[in-house]
């Protein structure tokens, strides 16, 4: 399972329509929540199927998405993104 969360993590970097996006070809269910970096409300836990995917609008603040196989977010792979000073760059 660990490295089918690391395919996830490999697959994180789409974007499209300045989405966050992570894609589930993981053989069970995941667990996906948003942290932004500006310290406001965390998104929610979302579980994504096998084979779904989850789509966040970016933050302005950025944020950091964290991927795991429990509800309780143990040992999650991170994925964080943030925005340079000119909006057309996003740094992972």
């Amino acid at each position: 399972m660990k490295s089918s969360l690391i395919a996830v993590g490999a697959l994180l970097g789409l974007v499209s329509a300045q989405n966050a996006v992570v894609h589930n070809h993981c053989d069970s269910s995941v667990y996906v929540q948003s942290f932004p970096y500006d310290g406001s409300a965390p998104g929610p836990l979302t579980t994504v199927p096998k084979s779904g995917t989850f789509f966040e609008e970016f933050r302005g603040s950025g944020s950091t998405i964290k991927i795991a196989k429990t509800k309780t977010l143990e040992k999650p792979l991170f994925f964080g993104y943030s925005f340079s000073s000119n909006p057309d760059y996003v740094y992972y």
